[in-house]
């Protein structure tokens, strides 16, 4: 009965002076979004070997025209022969940007070089996209900005990019060669696969064949690799000819390896599998991936359960058709239908905001006639299911499947069909970015984009001649700093986690209390902190506003302070008015939104706010028991990333 009448007489105070009465005005600009493209052109284009980082949070007038907001480059692998490395594959942490990139080491397989490290190999990059965000904001870069280390991977002092030089902008750290994580035998070297599962655990589709010489295994198929960071030093990884794992690693910040999980194993028939995608799922208390294979005549699907502890992947169940259950399904448009008939031919796959399976046919290469894209979903109500045919196995449980509209553009200047098979997924919309190659020679190799709504079956955005880029299937990526619960949108609950891996940066158990906090860091310092540091970022920077906005609607008004009063003495999160995280809305928080009531992200407010929230001991707080009061350490720059 107490707290409510202090929280009455806190309410009744602020509505006296009129703070329940702030007018509202405009909101703050959505946090970000930005899609990674790597653009692995070897011989023409303005970025070529580089990762492309595209603005798309408006997608109105002109989003890509061959001008990303800015581009980073790893450096000459070689400066003396000017040899660039030749990436493949990207994966990205979703929760702040840290783009990890593989990239093929020309020379002889095995060869130590006079670096210390190995040739003929995949170098593993890391990209820090928060501290290139960083100075592109704070000096004002102009878009389209080359990045580049002040060193390469061969020690050359300050590179610069042939087609930026005397312009490339470089910084220490920004790009790193982190480990070496696998040799190669000969053949082709793309067309690999990379996933994030957390900052030391990544996983690798070896989408190569003839190369396994263990033994144990059969071979000529492809593998399954767990990449992982085995020290934050420099060092070499334990190597193993058997398995081409590990390699020297003398001169970078880290050193990872990779272990053989699997073999991929999905086509009996032929004997070996030809993957072409995979996807990273944590759902009920499971980790895996998702693995599409492309062979024609009915495509198939595996998911592999994964134990980062012992590196095994091993293929799970699932309740298809009478038991005992298979371990994966073969992709139909309509099995309900018709299942011996409309086989479909996977080209990608991803996992949308819940866990369900989302598989791209571009239709490309159907025949005798190709057809435009489409998007096959598939329902997962659960991920590890009690065991039904008696084999103690856990099993997979789906539901139904969906098939989009599809996905045909009125522009288009190629003779062909749109190729959908350089995609990435705009989890919180629902929105699919296809990427398509018009035909030509090169310099003219120019791709289109197109940006497909899955819940309305619309074509939201086209754009031709978006990007002069020689696009890998594995090399786009979409993310959105700051959604720290992966639910693809960035608000109160992603707040409420941060605090949360603030309390607790082992994550619930889940990883080390180092790898947590470099998950969730948002200000680049390797830390994980609440007010005063990561909090900050993420409610200042990310959103735009600032502490005690409850609602997130880019004001401290007396809206925010009903929601506050209405908890206060309680348990709650930040839209409860928990401002300070510490899971209680109290006199702490108060003082947070006292300090910056009348905050409007759009500009000032109108008429005064100075007098709005009156001082604490006119507002009552020593009759609570003189709760401390929180200062703002500064007051900051609050505008958004959106108007950089």
């Amino acid at each position: 009965m107490k707290k409510k009448s202090v929280s009455s007489f806190l309410l009744g105070a602020a509505c006296a002076v009129g703070a329940c009465n702030a007018p509202a005005e405009g909101a703050a600009p959505p946090p970000r979004k930005i899609v990674a493209l790597l653009d692995a052109t070897q011989n023409f284009g303005t970025t070529r070997r580089s990762v492309n980082f595209y603005d798309v949070t408006d997608l109105t007038g002109t989003v890509f025209n061959q001008a990303p907001l800015f581009s980073a480059w790893t450096g000459y692998e070689d400066f003396s022969t000017l040899n660039f490395e030749d990436p493949d594959a990207l994966t990205v942490n979703p929760i702040n940007g840290t783009v990890y990139m593989t990239a093929f080491d020309s020379g002889t397989a095995g060869t130590i070089d006079a670096a210390g490290d190995t040739e003929g190999d995949y170098d593993l990059y890391r990209i820090d996209y928060q501290e290139i965000l960083k100075d592109f904001l704070t000096n004002g870069r102009a878009v389209g900005t080359m990045y580049a280390p002040t060193t390469g991977p061969d020690g050359t002092v300050n590179p610069q990019h042939p087609q930026h030089a005397g312009t490339t902008v470089n910084l220490a750290g920004i790009v790193q060669k982190v480990g070496e994580i696998g040799r190669t035998q000969g053949g082709p070297f793309y067309d690999y696969a990379l996933e994030f599962a957390d900052p030391a655990n990544l996983m690798l589709l070896d989408n190569q064949t003839g190369l396994d010489t263990d033994p144990d295994t059969v071979p000529n198929d492809h593998q399954l690799r767990f990449v992982s960071r085995t020290s934050t030093a420099p060092g070499g990884a334990v190597y193993s000819a058997l398995d081409h794992t590990g390699g020297f690693n003398q001169q970078t910040a880290q050193s990872w390896r990779s272990d053989i999980g699997a073999l991929v194993d999905m086509d009996n028939a032929s004997g070996r599998s030809e993957p072409v995608d995979m996807a990273y799922v944590s759902r009920d208390g499971v980790k895996g991936v998702w693995v599409a294979e492309s062979d024609g005549g009915g495509d198939d699907l595996s998911y592999f359960e994964l134990n980062f502890t012992t590196k095994t992947a091993v293929k799970k169940e699932m309740q298809v058709g009478p038991s005992p259950y298979p371990t994966g399904f073969a992709l139909d448009n309509d099995p309900v239908v018709n299942p011996a008939s409309n086989d479909g031919v996977a080209d990608w796959v991803q996992i949308d905001k819940n866990g369900n399976l989302l598989i791209g046919e571009s239709g490309f290469f159907e025949s005798p006639v190709p057809t435009e894209p489409k998007v096959i979903s598939r329902a997962v109500l659960n991920y590890d299911a009690a065991d039904t045919d008696a084999n103690t196995q856990d099993e997979i449980v789906f539901g139904a499947w969906g098939t989009s509209a599809n996905v045909a553009p009125t522009l288009d200047d190629d003779v062909a069909v749109t190729d959908g098979r350089f995609v990435t997924i705009d989890k919180g919309t629902g929105r699919v970015y296809f990427f398509d190659i018009d035909s030509g020679a090169a310099p003219n190799v120019v791709s289109d984009a197109y940006v497909f709504d899955l819940a309305t079956g619309t074509l939201v955005y086209q754009e031709l001649n978006a990007v002069n880029h020689f696009l890998e299937r594995q090399g786009v990526s979409f993310f959105l700093r700051g959604d720290v619960n992966g639910d693809g949108v960035v608000n109160a609950s992603d707040i409420d986690r941060l605090f949360a891996g603030v309390a607790d940066p082992t994550l619930g158990g889940q990883v080390t209390s180092a790898i947590g906090r470099e998950w969730y860091d948002l200000t680049g310092d390797a830390l994980l902190t609440g007010v005063n540091g990561d909090a900050d970022e993420l409610v200042e920077e990310i959103l735009g506003t600032a502490y005690g906005d409850a609602n997130l609607d880019g004001m401290v008004s007396g809206a925010d302070f009903a929601l506050l009063q209405n908890r206060f003495g309680q348990a709650g999160g930040w839209a409860d008015g928990d401002f300070n995280g510490n899971g209680t809305v109290n006199g702490a928080d108060f003082a947070l939104l006292q300090n910056n009531f009348g905050f409007n992200a759009m500009g000032p407010v109108s008429g005064p706010v100075s007098s709005a929230v009156p001082e604490p001991t006119t507002f009552g707080l020593t009759f609570l028991g003189g709760i401390p009061l929180f200062a703002r350490r500064r007051r900051r720059n609050l505008a958004s990333e959106k108007n950089a």
